[in-house]
């Protein structure tokens, strides 16, 4: 069996940029190979398998894809392509960030420490933090010297007064 991040990280060692990943498993789409890799490598990734609408599409990218393929969609939707692009364009409009990663606690991909409150309890936020080298307090302190001087100071309306 093929170790997906071991070969993902050969791939980068032998000087490649991007990855295209075929998310596929023998029980469907395994979107967790893109959040791996992601959290592995810093190839730009573009994800693949059963990308068939926006929804699909949003999956991939808030686990970690830069970009979609899509195959068989376009053959029973020939306007797939300018549909995702425009839903893609409007979110990127809105947001700011095309492919913003889910929160960690919904298992988005290590990029969603941005997104993290404080650790006041035992959460995935600390396994994250395990995988990064960052203890809770060195994250507390990088979070609240960011804060500092801004309106999220007090911890007012967000998640556990962080």
């Amino acid at each position: 069996m093929v170790n997906d991040v071991e070969l993902a990280k050969a791939i980068q060692e032998a000087g490649a940029d991007i990855i295209h990943i075929d998310a596929m498993h023998p029980e469907g789409v395994d979107i967790g190979v893109i959040k791996r890799i992601r959290n592995s490598t810093g190839l730009f990734i573009i994800g693949n398998n059963s990308v068939v609408d926006f929804e699909a599409a949003k999956e991939f990218f808030s686990h970690g894809a830069d970009m979609v393929s899509v195959a068989r969609a376009v053959l029973n939707d020939p306007g797939i392509i300018d549909y995702l692009v425009d839903e893609i364009a409007s979110g990127q409009a809105m947001t700011g960030w095309y492919n913003a990663p889910k929160h960690i606690c919904a298992g988005g991909d290590l990029r969603a420490l941005a997104f993290c409150c404080l650790p006041v309890k035992p959460c995935a936020l600390h396994s994250a933090l395990k995988q990064v080298g960052i203890s809770a307090e060195e994250f507390m302190k990088i979070k609240t010297e960011f804060a500092r001087g801004t309106p999220i100071e007090p911890g007012e309306g967000t998640c556990f007064g962080a």
